[in-house]
């Protein structure tokens, strides 16, 4: 857009006045106050095209940043004492042959086994004594302590792996025969024996 003066020979532009004015601002430009006329002098002295990249770079979006989050990773299997490597498949399908409810949290038991260096071998056997790998487990207790109650798998899972860790030091790597007598004392041995032959079939 331009506008024409009273002589018709000098034409004023209103955009190249605009950058000119901007260009001034950011420093491109120096013009003295007290000069008359130095704004068309001060604006030829300026470089070709340096005033369009100045505008284009100032213009310009600042970058994208990134705003999604890496998944987070879930411990993929836990490597026992004797050197098996417990995976959530490989209790996914010990759980399927016996009906178990906790299949579909084969990977919550791999996790709370790594989170507290328990084997999650000795979870599941466990389960296996005291209920039938969690087929008659109220209040998703599926390992004996008459006295807890959950409201979900994960949790109850959770929450039971805490508690073994800090309560039976001995059953973290399967050495059930040491705590038969503490665990369930009215069973005796024959506790540790068998919970010891569910966790070595799995």
């Amino acid at each position: 857009m331009m506008k024409r003066t009273g002589s018709g020979r000098r034409r004023v532009y209103l955009a190249v006045g605009g950058s000119i004015a901007l260009a001034v601002a950011i420093g491109l430009v120096s013009v003295p106050l007290t000069s008359p006329g130095v704004e068309r002098a001060e604006a030829s002295a300026v470089p070709p095209g340096s005033l369009d990249r100045a505008l284009t770079q100032m213009l310009a979006p600042a970058p994208a940043r990134p705003t999604t989050r890496s998944p987070e990773r879930r411990p993929s299997a836990y490597k026992a004492a004797d050197g098996q490597i417990i995976t959530p498949a490989r209790l996914r399908r010990f759980l399927r042959v016996w009906g178990s409810p906790m299949v579909p949290f084969s990977e919550d038991l791999v996790g709370a086994g790594v989170r507290y260096g328990v084997d999650p071998r000795v979870v599941v056997a466990i389960s296996g004594v005291e209920s039938s790998f969690g087929r008659h487990a109220p209040g998703y207790n599926a390992w004996g302590w008459g006295h807890l109650r959950w409201q979900s798998w994960p949790r109850a899972i959770e929450d039971y792996t805490r508690r073994l860790a800090a309560g039976y030091r001995s059953l973290r790597t399967g050495r059930f025969h040491r705590a038969s007598r503490t665990y369930c004392p009215p069973c005796g041995a024959r506790w540790g024996l068998k919970a010891a032959s569910i966790f070595r079939s799995i």
